[in-house]
């Protein structure tokens, strides 16, 4: 409003975006006390890709794949909040022995996988299909943005998530467990 420069069609813009797409700009304004802004969408279901919950039972031992150490730091974090420990692996055939040799003793697991492994042969994908554990694992990348991905992913029963989500992701542990 009243700038040398710009046109001053930002928020006019975004009210006709937000109505374009179904939802609803509301502003309320008040000399004392600011204004507000509230954007109201419908809310829709998640893709089928999408990994919108990490579920666990106390029992679930979890493994993280990732060649970034910060992602095991994150992912340690946060289920060491809820009392669970992970298994962290940076190389790809060395989580494959270890997992091959654990399978037959495993009632309930989760993989948290990178798509990308740093100087590894196989990504992400091609280690949880040949383990055939699609039902018990998680892409979790920063290509999840990637329409091919999304696709591979939703055809072969993998959830996907951004990296970015890591530390956001809503956590449930339930006495049992479903994936």
């Amino acid at each position: 409003f009243r700038k040398e420069e710009g046109t001053g069609l930002g928020l006019s813009y975004a009210k006709e975006q937000v109505e374009k797409w179904g939802g609803e700009l509301k502003i309320t304004s008040s000399e004392s006390s600011g204004t507000q802004v509230d954007i109201l969408m419908e809310k829709c279901e998640p893709p089928g890709w999408f990994n919108s919950e990490i579920k666990v039972s106390p029992e679930t031992k979890l493994f993280v794949l990732d060649d970034d150490p910060s992602i095991h730091q994150v992912w340690g974090d946060r289920f060491e909040r809820i009392g669970m420990k992970i298994e962290s692996f940076a190389n790809g055939e060395s989580f494959i022995q270890a997992f091959k040799k654990m399978e037959p003793t495993l009632e309930d697991w989760l993989i948290l996988c990178d798509y990308q492994i740093l100087t590894e042969e196989k990504n992400g994908f091609e280690i949880i299909t040949e383990l055939k554990q699609e039902s018990h694992s998680v892409i979790v990348s920063s290509l999840a943005e990637d329409p091919s991905l999304q696709s591979q992913c939703e055809s072969r029963g993998i959830k996907l998530l951004p990296k970015s989500f890591a530390s956001l992701i809503p956590m449930t542990v339930s006495a049992s467990h479903s994936s």
